[in-house]
């Protein structure tokens, strides 16, 4: 582990709103330092200075949080998932993608109300924030709502109404979903932690008229442009089908691919697609577990590292991952990268963290995320080492990517506040919601009841 040289401590007279004392500092930082027993000293939301613990010992500040049995991380940031699923976890297990889709997804969905979204978005919250994660990209319907749940509990979240040929519960025609994105845009500008994106939801669910026209929407208002992509065979004949190509083939003879493009999963991608992500300089998102429970197959993730293509990592949708677990992402996405290529050394434990912070802020187009920095912002995460699965920690990243698993998250903050701390949610009446989602799951049974009637 590296020392910190302070050219400078923080003058006492400066003004300081908390002192973050922590036993370890994973920084994610260019040279991905890890660093002992050092403060960082917040105001106004921003990180303003980080410094052995004996250098700020002396400062006075609101608040003194002694985390020195943890390591002390960025917040991580879920590069892809569908928040509201929450609704949905446990009632499409086991069961292949298409038929997922069209028994248990699309039928749930047909009933959903921007009430329900904003239901099990904050539920999405909750578990997001206990398990470390500060930021998300969400693709769904009703985001206004998502919207609503996000600026009340603090996190931040880059939101994307999904964009279908076929009518949705919050609009009936892409024309009605575009004006929904410009109002979305008009009502958030300038929000500080919510961002927009554009997202046709597949090649095969779109059409060539809306792919080109929610890209020059992206490009119009500098946005990323996000799009399930070569999720698994049947995508690849739905493309064929209905194009006569492969959708990575098809996104780039519509000029639909370049440094704002987010493809999500990449599971079937071939080797000559890859080059032409790299060249494109487009963002891939990685979902493992959704990829493997759905039996969507081993994405090429080391093959994607080589060729040059940013990957971040995402957790997919609650309903086919059943969980919003980054920790989890990225030791299954080391795992499995190991198991397809034959080799324990492909995608060490660094590679799975660069894609759960840096990369993947990158990819949403979020710089200063996925790091801890001066002058950056406070959006940070804390794990207890004090864990018996956590001891010894002879390797911090590694510990985090193969032991973590969420376990032993004990903070979570955003801008300097508090969003999580010991099993409390400051901002939420989680036993209230409790009752509310009680409600909801009973909805949820009771239609594919119906519909299975």
């Amino acid at each position: 582990m590296n020392a910190v040289n302070s050219s400078a401590a923080w003058p006492l007279h400066m003004p300081c709103d908390m002192v973050v004392e922590a036993g370890l500092l994973a920084t994610q930082d260019d040279r991905r330092r890890v660093l002992a027993n050092q403060a960082l000293i917040i105001h106004g939301g921003l990180i303003q200075k980080i410094l052995p613990l004996e250098d700020a010992a002396e400062l006075r500040c609101a608040r003194r949080l002694n985390l020195r049995h943890c390591v002390v991380l960025p917040g991580l940031v879920n590069a892809h998932t569908h928040s509201p699923m929450t609704l949905f976890r446990g009632l499409g297990d086991d069961m292949p993608l298409m038929e997922w889709l069209t028994k248990r997804i699309w039928p749930l969905e047909a009933g959903l109300t921007n009430e329900l979204v904003h239901l099990g978005s904050q539920l999405a919250c909750c578990e997001m924030a206990a398990l470390g994660t500060t930021c998300f990209q969400d693709m769904y319907i009703f985001q206004e709502a998502t919207a609503e749940a996000v600026e009340a509990f603090g996190l931040k979240a880059v939101l994307a109404e999904g964009i279908l040929n076929v009518p949705t519960r919050s609009y009936q025609t892409p024309e009605e979903a575009y004006a929904r994105i410009a109002n979305l845009l008009a009502d958030y500008a300038g929000h500080p932690r919510i961002r927009f994106a554009v997202a046709p939801h597949t090649v095969y669910t779109t059409s060539e008229a809306i792919l080109r026209r929610s890209f020059q929407l992206a490009e119009a208002y500098d946005l990323p442009w996000c799009i399930h992509c070569t999720e698994d065979d049947a995508e690849l004949e739905h493309s064929q089908a209905m194009y006569g190509m492969r959708p990575v083939a098809l996104l780039d003879r519509l000029g639909c691919l370049s440094p704002r493009s987010v493809l999500v999963h990449g599971v079937v991608l071939a080797e000559a697609e890859l080059h032409t992500l790299a060249r494109a300089g487009a963002s891939l998102v990685h979902c493992p577990r959704s990829n493997a429970k759905l039996a969507s197959g081993l994405a090429p993730i080391a093959a994607c590292l080589e060729a040059g293509v940013r990957v971040a990592l995402g957790t997919d949708g609650p309903a086919s991952s059943n969980s919003l677990n980054m920790f989890q992402e990225m030791g299954t996405a080391a795992l499995m990268a190991k198991v397809r290529e034959g080799d324990s050394t492909a995608l060490p434990a660094q590679a799975a963290l660069d894609m759960a912070t840096v990369h993947a802020a990158r990819a949403l187009g979020w710089q200063d995320l996925g790091r801890l920095a001066e002058g950056g912002p406070a959006d940070l995460t804390a794990v207890s080492l004090d864990l018996p699965r956590h001891t010894p920690c002879t390797n911090v990243v590694s510990h985090l990517v193969y032991a973590c698993q969420g376990a032993g998250v004990e903070l979570t903050m955003v801008d300097g506040h508090t969003v999580y701390e010991r099993g409390c949610f400051p901002t939420v009446d989680y036993d209230g919601l409790r009752r509310e989602l009680r409600d909801a799951l009973g909805w949820a049974r009771s239609r594919l009841d119906s519909i299975s009637a």
